[in-house]
């Protein structure tokens, strides 16, 4: 799977996250191999197939990621092969859930789906907009920003648009 194993979680007496023990993915993340320099078409053709992948395997089960970034994208080798997992799932949301539902039920501690969350550059219109329900598409859109970063080496909207893409 390109998702990320998570073997064993550790959860406190009150029910608080304090502990995960995850796969190993030994080569970087995204955003470490885009410093090195922009990709080539094809590996970011493979990259983001990997990617939808993982993608396609979590949005069958309803989860909406919401933070799809470079940083999140990690690199591992397999039969020489480098391979893209999809990691941190700590803002995601059940697609199926209702917003309050997801508002009471979902919070990761840091935010609620009420919350604008994620990383401005990569997050889609809705996630920006306050009140808009978000969809599956959120995560392409996403997908998207992430392609456009790593082959061009430039984010797809300057620093200091962000608030122009609120407005």
């Amino acid at each position: 799977s390109n998702v990320c194993t998570l073997h064993e979680h550790h959860v406190s007496a009150d029910g608080q996250l304090f502990g995960m023990i995850m796969e190993l993915l030994e080569k970087g993340n995204l955003a470490q191999r885009i410093e090195a320099g922009s990709m080539r078409e094809f590996e970011a053709v493979q990259m983001a197939f990997d990617v939808l992948l993982a993608l396609e395997c979590i949005h069958d089960m309803a989860v909406i990621h919401r933070d799809i970034k470079p940083s999140n994208i990690m690199l591992t080798e397999v039969d020489g092969r480098l391979i893209y997992k999809l990691i941190d799932f700590s803002i995601s949301v059940i697609e199926r859930m209702s917003r309050d539902e997801v508002s009471q039920t979902l919070c990761t501690g840091t935010t609620t789906l009420r919350a604008g969350a994620g990383t401005p550059h990569f997050m889609s219109p809705e996630q920006i907009k306050e009140g808009v329900d978000i969809s599956l598409q959120t995560d392409l859109w996403s997908l998207g920003a992430v392609i456009f970063r790593a082959i061009s080496g430039v984010l797809p909207f300057a620093p200091n648009e962000t608030d122009k893409l609120k407005i």
